[in-house]
């Protein structure tokens, strides 16, 4: 039992709050979380269309739990294609399935290899990590133009 004073309104007031086993579960529930900048994406800003390319996000779990298993991905969306509108491209935003473990406070190096549309123009893609298909921690977003051969 905690005993809690408050000022409201010029009074003070005392309450008192017991612990229960969902309060106590809530303050103790863990969180995902992940971090990363766009200094941490290696991607070349500008690609020649229909070429092969490499890229590598480095992504540390920022978070209380230890990602685990192909539920968690790295998550690639384009948020304006060339016409303005947002699509999907599975070629220029794969999502990349995590095969191995990753603990609180770790880095994954996340390898992938993307194709360049062969639709030439600037794309505004965003990364991050999901679960399933709740993404969490930072989304980050990269401008890439794509040139004719």
């Amino acid at each position: 039992m905690k005993t809690i004073k408050a000022i409201a309104l010029g009074l003070i007031v005392a309450s008192t709050v017991a612990s229960t086993p969902a309060t106590t579960a809530l303050a103790a529930s863990k969180s995902l979380d992940a971090e990363f900048r766009r200094s941490d994406i290696r991607m070349p800003t500008t690609m020649k269309a229909g070429q092969k390319y490499d890229v590598v996000i480095k992504v540390k779990n920022s978070g209380d739990i230890r990602w685990q298993g192909r539920q968690f991905r790295m998550k690639g969306k384009i948020r304006r294609s060339p016409s303005g509108a947002p699509a999907q491209r599975e070629e220029l935003t794969p999502d990349v399935d995590l095969v191995s473990v990753v603990n609180t406070g770790e880095v994954w190096d996340c390898h992938f290899s993307v194709h360049a549309p062969t639709w030439t123009g600037h794309y505004e893609l965003q990364y991050s990590m999901a679960e399933g298909n709740n993404e969490f921690g930072d989304k980050v977003d990269v401008d890439v133009d794509v040139v004719g051969k």
